[in-house]
């Protein structure tokens, strides 16, 4: 799963810097997904479940990005390294077709350097 850990880095940064913005809209389940130790949690065996787990990475990322583009946020977040990590890794590795997220196929990555 490329993206998990770079959605749980953005939420422990939101955590450390708003962590009363970040209340206002954090599913509670979330604690739950990105919480883990991240270098004991090993990944479902099932590959369904697996592919199911990084559909849902994805729409969590965009979901914070969504919140952190949003009007309610301070503006100042969209500068912080680790969101910028997360859009970036997230134009690079997942897309929205008719309002899904999908994972990206290795043909489909567009070129790193842009």
């Amino acid at each position: 799963m490329r993206g998990g850990n770079v959605t749980a880095w953005a939420l422990e940064v939101l955590v450390d810097v708003v962590p009363h913005w970040l209340v206002t809209w954090l599913p509670v389940e979330w604690g739950m997904r990105y919480g883990r130790q991240l270098d004991t949690y090993r990944l479902p065996k099932d590959e369904a479940v697996r592919q199911q787990l990084t559909l849902q990475v994805g729409t969590d990322g965009y979901a914070t990005l969504r919140q952190v583009y949003g009007p309610d946020a301070p503006g100042w977040l969209r500068e912080v390294p680790a969101i910028e990590t997360l859009r970036q890794v997230w134009v690079q590795q997942y897309q929205m077709k008719e309002e899904q997220v999908q994972w990206r196929a290795n043909t489909e990555l567009p070129p790193a350097a842009l």
